[in-house]
């Protein structure tokens, strides 16, 4: 985190009040601490790879926990990540870790 956090400085907004300069001074760096947490430990350390045991064996009954429904597909026998994803897994996978560190960050 300490690598980028200089490019992080606060300083007056060119279409900020003092008032709002002054909060954004208070909170920014906190903030970028409170993402880079969450996209680290959450948006990269909570996907979980759901796998089949081998092909003839029965699809793993899992629910999807924001729209309910049942998990209709999985990882198959040898494939992971990079190659159901291929050039782009590691791109995807930043992607996936931001989304879900900005998200975190709107929870009260």
């Amino acid at each position: 985190m300490n690598n980028s956090l200089g490019s992080y400085a606060p300083s007056q907004m060119e279409f900020a009040t003092e008032a709002q300069s002054a909060t954004l001074a208070k909170y920014t760096i906190r903030c970028y601490e409170v993402h880079v947490a969450c996209h680290e430990l959450l948006g990269h350390g909570v996907g979980k790879l759901i796998y089949r045991e081998d092909e003839n064996s029965a699809m793993p009954s899992f629910v999807d926990p924001i729209s309910g429904d049942t998990v209709e597909s999985c990882y198959g026998t040898g494939e992971v990540w990079n190659t159901k994803f291929g050039s782009i897994s590691t791109s995807y996978e930043e992607c996936r870790a931001d989304t879900c560190g900005y998200y975190l960050c709107t929870l009260p």
